[in-house]
């Protein structure tokens, strides 16, 4: 898993839609594209390693220090 600049969050595991906006559990930086109040999609501000999985986000999660 690299940690390289991605342009969309789409299909990332650290990403909560569930919130007023998104964030990211790993605590990178996003910013939200909204259409009359409705979330289409997210992108990363700084390079992010986007795990797609779970098992993959459990490792990322270990291994970054807590922003």
């Amino acid at each position: 898993m690299r940690i390289s600049q991605k342009r969309t969050c789409e299909r990332c595991r650290a990403i909560d839609y569930h919130r007023i906006s998104p964030i990211c559990l790993l605590g990178y930086r996003v910013k939200a594209k909204e259409v009359k109040g409705t979330v289409l999609n997210s992108f990363p501000l700084e390079p992010c390693p986007k795990p797609i999985t779970y098992s993959d986000y459990d490792i990322a999660d270990s291994l970054m220090v807590k922003r």
